[in-house]
């Protein structure tokens, strides 16, 4: 965990794990999709349990990947900045949990056949994912770290 102390390692670690989690859904969710395309077609059902269950857990998951995240963030907070380690924990939930949503949402849209409403869940559970880009800003403080490469310039 000594390395995890480095934001250089734990940006470029996290940077990683984010990537394969995002390629991930990528790829189960287009072998799900050429599954579907390849099976005889069948009559679209109206939304049924699996469906709410997609979408509900999408709307559960997301939010509380964001505040467990703020809470994580808030136990590492140190002089108006993140630690490293509080950075990389609190992220790797976060992204996790919508990783989790989408995987789950494809999933359900593919064995039960109902709408596409747990389609659209998988998308913004992945759309959510993929804006969790860790960028690194909250373990830099701008007024005391000139080596910050995400300042803003003014």
């Amino acid at each position: 965990m000594a390395e995890m102390n480095n934001p250089k390692t734990a940006l470029l670690n996290l940077r990683i794990i984010w990537f394969a989690l995002v390629m991930g859904v990528v790829t189960i969710g287009g072998m799900l999709v050429f599954l579907h395309q390849s099976h005889e077609p069948v009559e679209q059902k109206p939304p049924g349990p699996l469906t709410f269950i997609a979408c509900g857990t999408m709307l559960c998951a997301i939010p509380a990947g964001f505040l467990v995240r703020q809470a994580v963030y808030r136990k590492g907070a140190a002089g108006g900045v993140v630690l490293p380690a509080q950075y990389f924990t609190g992220n790797v939930i976060a992204m996790a949990l919508c990783e989790g949503a989408a995987i789950q949402s494809l999933i359900l849209w593919f064995t039960a056949n109902e709408s596409w409403w747990a389609l659209i869940a998988a998308a913004v559970a992945l759309a959510v994912l993929v804006l969790l880009l860790p960028t690194g800003r909250a373990m830099y403080a701008d007024d005391i770290d000139a080596d910050n490469p995400y300042r803003q310039q003014p």
